[in-house]
């Protein structure tokens, strides 16, 4: 049975590396994608900072050619297993949603909580960011 969503329980278990299965209103795209939050302290911030996974990695890889390398974080399933497919990462853009807005999405079955990325992608994923020319100045803070 999935978890009744209270504010107290998300403060307890939104982290670094979580992972969340949602529909964002900014994407063309209806279905649900797999996001993952990358602030340091979540709980502390305003707002959340999410990058997503995305299965059409020559598409992100394609539009982001002229970008960083480092900015574009490829993840098998092997190594999160949450993945049915090869995934990439595309750390040059990001997504950002209030607590609130999540807690909301999590009451309403809108949102599943997923397992969390490991470390050591999220390593990366932050390092991407920050490589990042596109990503302003005050969202790199919340991550250093």
């Amino acid at each position: 049975m999935a978890p009744r969503w209270t504010e107290g329980l998300l403060r307890l278990t939104l982290q670094g590396g979580s992972v969340y299965y949602l529909q964002h209103p900014s994407l063309s795209s209806a279905k649900p994608h797999y996001f993952i939050v990358m602030n340091l302290n979540p709980s502390e911030d305003a707002f959340l900072v999410l990058t997503l996974a995305s299965s059409n990695i020559a598409g992100v890889v394609r539009r982001s050619k002229n970008l960083p390398p480092e900015t574009i974080v490829e993840v098998l399933p092997a190594e999160y297993p949450e993945f049915n497919v090869p995934s990439v990462i595309d750390c040059n853009y990001y997504f950002r949603v209030t607590k609130q807005e999540l807690l909301q999405k999590l009451q309403a079955g809108l949102a599943a909580e997923k397992m969390r990325i490991p470390p050591h992608i999220l390593a990366k994923l932050r390092t991407g960011v920050l490589q990042s020319p596109l990503i302003e100045d005050t969202v790199k803070d919340m991550l250093r």
